[in-house]
């Protein structure tokens, strides 16, 4: 299973791990955020208004399957601990829970755009280091940021529980459905979603997230230009 690595498979392995811990944390914290900012302190008296990684991580899905993989199989997928949210002091609960379900998928777009800014911005001062130099790591930690909150962003919004896609799909499912997805989707909604990734789902979340990332990586290339 291992052969064929070598150092700098590892190297970049971490590397995407690392973008996967700061992206996820940054997402969690955007959900917290946003709760506290509509009525809800749940997530702040439990710790996780924070962007210290550690209160939001979750052992198997924010550090051992993204690492092994990555440096397996090149997949990028994982998750946080959900942040809690209790809807019922949220000052208009039926809209907050969406704009506090919203809040993730569009921090890692505003995370994916940051890092677009320093490559470009990089790019632009001629700055990029040789691959011997000590900061030429850092360069493969902004292209990790971009790709990873590319994804995380696509796969959040998938409409399944426990993502938060499905709390939009919640939102606007007629009541009738709603009581169908509820009994026979919600608990099985991690299984379903695993076998639409084996299915091929994989392949359009990258489809989904390279879209994402030419967006963000064409902003600050066009404002750029636009100065000049």
């Amino acid at each position: 299973m291992f052969d064929g690595l070598d150092i700098n498979s590892v190297l970049k392995a971490l590397t995407f791990l690392l973008a996967m811990v700061v992206s996820l944390s940054f997402h969690e914290f955007a959900h917290a955020w946003t709760a506290k900012h509509f009525g809800d302190d749940t997530a702040e008296k439990e710790g996780r208004l924070t962007l210290n990684p550690l209160p939001h991580l979750d052992p198997w899905g924010s550090v051992i399957i993204p690492f092994f993989g990555f440096l397996l199989v090149g997949g990028l997928i994982g998750w946080a601990k959900p942040v809690p949210v209790q809807i019922s002091n949220l000052k208009n609960p039926k809209r907050d829970y969406v704009l506090v379900a919203l809040a993730g998928p569009f921090s890692n777009i505003l995370a994916c755009l940051f890092f677009s800014v320093v490559f470009v911005f990089i790019g632009k001062m001629g700055m990029f280091p040789e691959e011997t130099s000590f900061f030429f790591p850092l360069i493969n930690l902004v292209l990790a940021g971009i790709l990873v909150n590319a994804i995380l962003a696509i796969f959040n919004l998938i409409p399944l529980p426990p993502l938060d896609g499905a709390t939009l799909l919640e939102r606007f499912l007629p009541i009738k459905w709603e009581q169908k997805y509820t009994k026979y989707i919600v608990p099985n909604g991690f299984m379903i979603l695993l076998m639409l990734i084996f299915a091929g789902l994989g392949n359009w979340i990258i489809v989904g997230a390279q879209i994402i990332q030419s967006i963000c990586l064409a902003v600050p290339t066009l404002i750029v230009g636009l100065l000049n």
